[in-house]
């Protein structure tokens, strides 16, 4: 049995709440939720599996390419990976799957999937929907396809059957140090490119899943937080490095520091290992104290990431955020003192925003001793508590479910206009852009810190982009969100 799992393109991507030149320049990474199922099938799936991953990101495939890879890869399974934003590319590429062959089997999988499980199996072209995560749910999804009744008892397995729709619940893995390193050799790992990397090669590392807090923009609070252990991160580290020469790591949990003591003893082992390698990770505020940042630092971390979200304390409490602007000085300042790269995260439009609190939040921004500035429009996202509030208010009705059942290309995600229109806040978050990138002291700054001409290149060409889509804007132009 022949299986083939694809990240899908970015041809109709639903509009985001980034401008459309960071989406753009930001870059390619691996589709590590992917190499994780394959992992998981290569080593504990049915026997004579054969596994391929097909990024038609990185390779950046036409339609017409993907379909041609379709029909010469001829797989007997297809998993595409499916989120909100690509729901319209993971449903081409599950069609034009059947269409190279109606008897493949198509499976789709993804934050989308565990939101919306029933709309997604009611879809043409979608034989299996995942909930849930993957790796195991897949390889119960392979061993039952000669079986299907045992397909009626597969965790987090959604299908339609003689008229009914059939939705087991899924059952999270207990024990995340038992799931095999993904398996990154299936791609081209050497062509991945982000705008932040200060190396050639990179790869990304999920050390975590799920997040004890619940901030009401977001969805990840909502599941129960798991953590690898220590040792195993390490692990993985040190395979990456001597198998397959990769140095930078950029580490994709949610918040990195929630486990205090795990994080002092990844630092520890990999002072202690020799490791010799960069990463950044993402963290809160709260959640950083000074020994944190001496060991992080020591064990080779060059940057982190803070969600600030606004500059003002009435808005954070506003949206749960359980931090202050107090804080966020504080320790930002601290993270500063020991030679940290930082960046932090700014959200424009929150519940009960006027424009003179979105000023707050720039100010903020302008006045951190910070490298990396991200500001978004607030978009109220599906299953999060800013989506059911807004419901509730009557701002707008239940639109992402409607996309969830008949998506089409011209939808448009609703922004957070109680205060402001859509027109004015993706100007203020164009502004904000401007305000700060484009500071003197700071482009000179930044002009002293880039090490190669490949840094400063992607960075010059971001910058323009940056500018010629301000004009654009200024000029009445199209918007600046990424279409």
């Amino acid at each position: 049995m022949k299986v083939l799992l694809v990240n899908p393109p970015l041809h109709r991507m639903v509009s985001a709440n980034m401008p459309a030149f960071v989406e753009e320049e930001r870059g390619t990474y691996p589709p590590i939720g992917l190499l994780y199922i394959a992992a998981y099938l290569r080593e504990q799936g049915p026997p004579g599996v054969e596994v391929a991953v097909l990024d038609t990101v990185l390779e950046n495939l036409s339609e017409g390419q993907i379909a041609e890879r379709l029909r010469r890869e001829a797989p007997d399974v297809v998993g595409v990976q499916t989120l909100t934003f690509t729901l319209l590319d993971s449903l081409a590429v599950a069609q034009a799957a059947k269409a190279a062959n109606p008897r493949v089997v198509t499976v789709l999988g993804g934050r989308h999937c565990d939101i919306y499980p029933e709309e997604t199996a009611a879809l043409p072209g979608v034989d299996f929907v995942v909930t849930g995560e993957g790796e195991q749910t897949m390889a119960r999804l392979l061993e039952g396809l000669g079986r299907p009744a045992d397909l009626e008892r597969v965790p987090g397995l959604v299908f339609r059957r003689d008229g009914r729709l059939i939705r087991n619940p899924p059952q999270p893995i207990a024990d995340l140090d038992a799931l095999p390193f993904p398996a990154r050799d299936l791609t081209a790992w050497r062509e991945y490119r982000f705008l932040l990397a200060k190396q050639a090669m990179f790869t990304t590392l999920i050390t975590s899943r799920g997040c004890p807090y619940r901030c009401s923009f977001c969805d990840e609070g909502r599941k129960r937080f798991r953590a690898v252990s220590a040792p195993r991160v390490v692990e993985e580290i040190l395979d990456c490095r001597q198998r397959l020469g990769i140095e930078q790591f950029f580490i994709f949990d949610s918040t990195f520091t929630v486990n205090r003591r795990r994080v002092l003893e990844i630092c520890e082992l990999l002072v202690q290992r020799k490791a010799n390698i960069a990463f950044d990770v993402r963290s809160r505020v709260n959640l950083i104290d000074e020994e944190l940042l001496r060991a992080l630092k020591r064990a080779g971390c060059v940057r982190i990431q803070y969600g600030v979200e606004s500059g003002n304390d009435r808005i954070l409490a506003g949206i749960d955020k359980q931090i202050s602007v107090a804080q966020v000085r504080q320790v930002v300042t601290l993270t500063r003192r020991y030679d940290f790269e930082i960046l932090c995260d700014f959200m424009i439009g929150l519940p009960g925003e006027t424009e003179r609190e979105v000023e707050d939040t720039v100010r903020l921004a302008l006045e951190l001793p910070i490298d990396y500035a991200q500001f978004a429009v607030t978009v109220p996202y599906p299953n999060t508590t800013l989506y059911e509030l807004g419901i509730r208010r009557g701002l707008f009705g239940d639109y992402w479910r409607e996309f969830a059942a008949r998506p089409t290309p011209d939808f448009q995600p609703r922004l957070w206009e109680e205060h402001m229109p859509r027109e004015q806040l993706v100007r203020l978050m164009m502004r904000a852009y401007e305000r700060f990138y484009y500071r003197p002291a700071y482009l000179a700054r930044e002009f002293r810190k880039m090490r190669t001409l490949t840094e400063a290149g992607r960075k010059l060409k971001a910058g323009l982009h940056l500018l010629w889509r301000s004009a654009v804007d200024r000029l009445g132009g199209r918007e600046a969100l990424k279409p």
